[in-house]
C-alpha cells in the first residue's frame, strides 16, 4: 500500500482548492479585475487582520449588489498580503487612473480601462485598480488566463499558512453564493499526456494540454483560438472554442480519464 506523504496531502489539497476556484472563474462574465492593498502597515503584515478586514470590504460590497469573488495572497518580499478579486457587475462611483498609472499596470489579458472606487479609502484600503475585462463574446480565454494568474497564488500562499502561521485549514478564496460553477472532466490522450475540457456558461471551452501528439494537435488548432506556452519546464497548448466541436475532437483521440484509470487499478490488481 503506498503511503501518502504530507507533500503529496498538500500538493493535492493545492490542486483541489485551485480546481474548484477555476470553475467559478471561468463559468461567469466578470466585468472587473480588481487589485486591493491595505494602507495600515500592521494590517498588511497580519493575516488575520487582512482577512477581517474582507469581511468588511465584502459586507460593503453585498450591500451595494455586487457579487465579489476574491484571494489574499503573499506579496513578494513574503512580509505582507495583498489581494485579487472579480467583480460580476457594472458599477457605480467608480473613477478613472490616470493614464501613468494605467502604463505601468500589467496587463492581465485585458486591456480596458483602469479604475478606483474611492468608497473603500473607508475601509483600510491603501492602493487599488479596478480594472475592466474584455467582454467574453470577443476573447473566450480572458477568464482561463485571469484564472490562471490568480491561481498561481494559491500554492506560496498555502505554503505560509501552514509553515509560517501553521493554519492547516484556511480559505483560499472566497466566492459569491449566487454564481455558476463550469464543469470540467480530464482526459488521457493517446501518446500519455493529458487533456483537461472547461465547458462553462458561455458554451466556450479551453483544452490544456501537454501537448506531444502533432496530428491532434494539427487538428486542434484548426478548432479555435491558439495559445502555445511553458509551464513548470512543460509546454502546453491551450485552445478556445465552441464546447461541442472541441469535446468532440478531443473524444476522437481520447478516453475519459476516469476509465484510463480504472484500467490501471484492474491491470495493477492481477
Amino acid at each position: 500500500m503506498n503511503q501518502r506523504t504530507d507533500q503529496d496531502r498538500l500538493n493535492n489539497a493545492i490542486r483541489n482548492a485551485q480546481c474548484r476556484a477555476r470553475k467559478v472563474i471561468t463559468a461567469n462574465k466578470w466585468t472587473y479585475f480588481v487589485t486591493l492593498t491595505f494602507a495600515d502597515a500592521k494590517t498588511r503584515e497580519n493575516y488575520q487582520q487582512c482577512v477581517n478586514q474582507m469581511k468588511e470590504i465584502n459586507k460593503l460590497m453585498k450591500s451595494l449588489g455586487y457579487s465579489f469573488f476574491y484571494t489574499i495572497g503573499l506579496n513578494k518580499d513574503k512580509q505582507g498580503y495583498h489581494v485579487h478579486g472579480l467583480i460580476l457587475q457594472s458599477m457605480k462611483g467608480l473613477r478613472p487612473l490616470s493614464g501613468e498609472v494605467q502604463k505601468n499596470i500589467v496587463h492581465i489579458k485585458t486591456a480596458g480601462r483602469c479604475f478606483e472606487f474611492p468608497v473603500l479609502d473607508c475601509y483600510g484600503v491603501g492602493w487599488q485598480v479596478f480594472q475592466e475585462i474584455t467582454p467574453a463574446e470577443q476573447n473566450l480565454d480572458d477568464y482561463m488566463r485571469i484564472a490562471c494568474y490568480i491561481l498561481m497564488h494559491f500554492a506560496p500562499m498555502k505554503i505560509h499558512l501552514l509553515e509560517k502561521l501553521h493554519m492547516n485549514y484556511c480559505h483560499l478564496y472566497y466566492p459569491p453564493r449566487s454564481v455558476a460553477r463550469s464543469k470540467s472532466r480530464s482526459y488521457c490522450m493517446q501518446g500519455g499526456f493529458r487533456a483537461r475540457l472547461y465547458n462553462n456558461i458561455n458554451n466556450a471551452a479551453a483544452v490544456v494540454t501537454k501537448c506531444t501528439h502533432s496530428l491532434f494537435a494539427d487538428v486542434l488548432k484548426q478548432s479555435g483560438k491558439v495559445e502555445v506556452y511553458k509551464k513548470f519546464g512543460l509546454w502546453y497548448m491551450r485552445v478556445v472554442g465552441e464546447y461541442q466541436v472541441i469535446k468532440a475532437l478531443i473524444e476522437i483521440f481520447a478516453e475519459p480519464y476516469e476509465l484510463y484509470r480504472r484500467k490501471i487499478v484492474i491491470s495493477s490488481s492481477k
